[in-house]
């Protein structure tokens, strides 16, 4: 089969794939087209944040959403006013019924919150609620969850996965895969410096596109 033209979705996917047998070949052919983020830019809107960490992405081992709510139960013992809320359609059943054990053995039962899927209105509402994102993924594509929250001016903490490290120059905070003490160290960074998450929230904007940036 010749391809024309091979679409990767970011710089780093890119430069991966000119590691192959094949670079010369791919150089000619390949195009990064980022994905964008569907909702309006919320500047100017002042979201009422509440103490909220928030995450999206559906309820499977990939999310790393146990690794979450390990790293979490670390943030209840100082801030037990603080919330997390997961958003995804449940994948995986085991793992959902795992993650529902996880959170009452580590009793963080009214901290917690699996709220399955929702639909977009719901979900924009979380995103302008919260005040923190964190993604643990165990492994990517590229994730849309991270730059919807990025448009929403959510300060994100997320994982190497996916290419996740190049978000740093933009002032996201990327940690190690399967790690619980630094994402826990970088939560309560943001939970305790509310100048901090607006800072990284603005040099993140420079990081996203929208859909219409995309097609132009």
């Amino acid at each position: 089969i010749v391809f024309d033209i091979i679409i990767v979705e970011s710089d780093c996917a890119y430069n991966e794939l000119l590691k192959s047998p094949f670079s010369e070949m791919l150089r000619k052919k390949l195009r990064i087209v980022p994905n964008g983020y569907a909702n309006p830019k919320v500047e100017n809107e002042n979201p009422k944040r509440g103490k909220i960490i928030l995450s999206v992405g559906r309820i499977h081992p990939q999310k790393g959403h146990d690794v979450l709510i390990s790293s979490f139960k670390k943030v209840y013992f100082i801030h037990k006013d603080w919330e997390l809320r997961i958003i995804g359609p449940i994948e995986d059943l085991e793992y959902y019924e795992k993650l529902k054990i996880l959170i009452n053995e580590l009793k963080l039962n009214d901290s917690v919150k699996l709220l399955g899927n929702v639909d977009e209105k719901t979900l924009e509402e979380e995103y302008k609620k919260a005040s923190i994102f964190c993604l643990l993924s165990r492994y990517e594509g590229f994730p849309i969850a991270r730059v919807e929250a990025m448009s929403y001016e959510l300060p994100v903490i997320t994982t190497t996965a996916s290419c996740g490290e190049q978000y740093s120059k933009y002032g996201s905070i990327i940690v190690p895969i399967e790690d619980t003490e630094r994402p826990a160290e970088a939560m309560l960074k943001l939970i305790e410096n509310p100048g901090l998450r607006i800072e990284i929230s603005k040099r993140q904007m420079d990081a996203v596109y929208s859909w219409d940036d995309v097609a132009k």
